[in-house]
């Protein structure tokens, strides 16, 4: 996404440019700012401030550090006085926008989790000032220097390199290392643990020098002659688009938000180009539905003059749609007829009386109390067992004893019978019988 817009304005002393593309993710989590471009009279010793942050913290946390890191920021620093310095501003800014994103963290309970990368640059009387905390950058592009990175990578990528310059990791290892993303420093901590940031005296620059700060999603898709390369022919806004268009080309499937604003010394009578709907201080991000309406609101609370005019009037289209449904549901539902209640049908017969009924009580069951059963034990078993094998040897013994005993008794009868002049007791004649006769 790019705006452009020609402004009939002598006295805007920077040409602007800037674009903007959401890759491969579900939200942009990029936002850029401008302060008040035509403001002459803030700008004879605050200049014109640039701002760029990437947030980071998932989806809408994410989208939300970014955009209020930008506009606190321009806020803040608007609010300087000619007596500040503006590297002073720079600093009390930045320590604000901190602030006000690490409040909201603690209080969603995502602190070090979500956060802001923020890069600020301005110009003012052909000197640059920049700061900066995080991964994204500020570079000065010219005919002599080329494309000279200002600020150093708050990431441990930076870390990773330092060591491969003293040899103690090979640039392999540095490249394919799981921690080379992180930063070590960014908008949204309890403070900021390392901050980038121009001498007092700024850089002196000359008409025709470039300022650029980008995301991430540029520097991690281009290198430095692709990107040098885009500056040759090109104004402000050919530029910004060009290079995002490059980084789109490529197609990778994990493309980062890409977003690019530039700032430029004009050479006397080159058009005067001005990025944006307007040259009030603005910030540029793309919000969902909520988010649109939760800024409208904010911004007039406030009374800031720092939304853009576009996110303001997307709110109130969603306003106003949302309670003319609202209206349009709530009439629906008063016209709906009401059904009058059906009456139970009587039963056929007599009258219906209500009888209560009354439960009758359940039958006690006594349980007889439980028995205990002692199985004998093993021990017991055998025991047991051998007594009734010896009394059954016992009786076997008996028999066998009774059986001899008659055996021999029989034997002692026959042998009595064989002897002679022994007379039976049955052949014994009785010398009574015959007086009995």
């Amino acid at each position: 996404m790019s705006n452009s817009s020609v402004i009939d304005m002598e006295r805007v002393a920077v040409h602007t440019g800037s674009a903007q593309h959401i890759g491969k993710r579900e939200q942009q989590q990029d936002a850029w700012g401008y302060s008040r471009l035509n403001d002459e009279a803030f700008a004879r010793h605050g200049g014109y401030l640039g701002v760029l942050a990437d947030g980071m913290g998932g989806m809408d946390q994410g989208v939300w550090a970014g955009a209020e890191a930008v506009k606190v920021f321009i806020d803040q620093y608007q609010q300087k006085n000619a007596e500040e310095s503006i590297p002073s501003a720079l600093n009390r800014a930045l320590v604000a926008a901190n602030k006000v994103v690490y409040e909201q963290a603690r209080q969603w309970r995502l602190v070090d989790k979500m956060g802001s990368t923020l890069v600020a640059a301005v110009i003012q009387e052909n000197v640059l000032h920049w700061i900066s905390a995080g991964d994204s950058r500020a570079y000065l592009v010219s005919e002599q220097t080329g494309l000279q990175q200002l600020t150093t990578d708050h990431s441990y990528q930076h870390v990773l390199q330092l060591k491969v310059q003293k040899g103690e990791i090979t640039q392999q290892e540095a490249q394919t290392s799981p921690m080379r993303s992180a930063l070590t420093s960014f908008v949204g901590g309890k403070k900021i643990e390392r901050i980038d940031q121009s001498g007092l005296q700024g850089i002196a620059l000359t008409p025709g020098n470039w300022v650029l700060l980008c995301s991430d999603g540029l520097t991690g898709t281009l290198s430095d002659r692709e990107i040098l390369d885009a500056f040759r022919g090109r104004g402000p806004q050919a530029i910004s688009k060009h290079l995002v268009d490059q980084v789109l080309q490529r197609r990778l499937p994990n493309q980062d938000n890409v977003s690019v604003l530039i700032m430029r010394i004009p050479v006397p009578g080159e058009p005067q180009e001005v990025s944006g709907l307007d040259t009030r201080a603005h910030y540029h991000i793309k919000s969902s539905p909520f988010q649109a309406i939760t800024q409208w609101f904010a911004a007039t609370d406030k009374g800031s003059d720092t939304v853009n005019i576009a996110s303001r009037n997307k709110a109130s289209l969603i306003v106003a749609v949302c309670m003319l449904l609202s209206m349009l549901i709530g009439f629906w539902l008063v016209l709906q007829p009401k059904p009058d209640p059906v009456p139970a049908p009587p039963m056929e017969g007599a009258p219906v009386v209500n009888v209560p009924v009354v439960a009758e009580p359940e039958p006690s069951i006594e349980t007889p109390p439980l028995q205990t059963i002692t199985l004998p034990s093993l021990e017991q078993q055998r025991a047991e067992v051998d007594k009734q094998k010896l009394a059954e040897k016992e009786k076997e013994k008996l028999r066998l004893a009774a059986e001899k005993e008659k055996e021999i008794q029989k034997h002692k009868k026959a042998a009595e019978r064989e002897k002679p002049g022994v007379t039976s007791p049955g052949n014994v004649e009785d010398p009574i019988s015959d007086l009995r006769l």
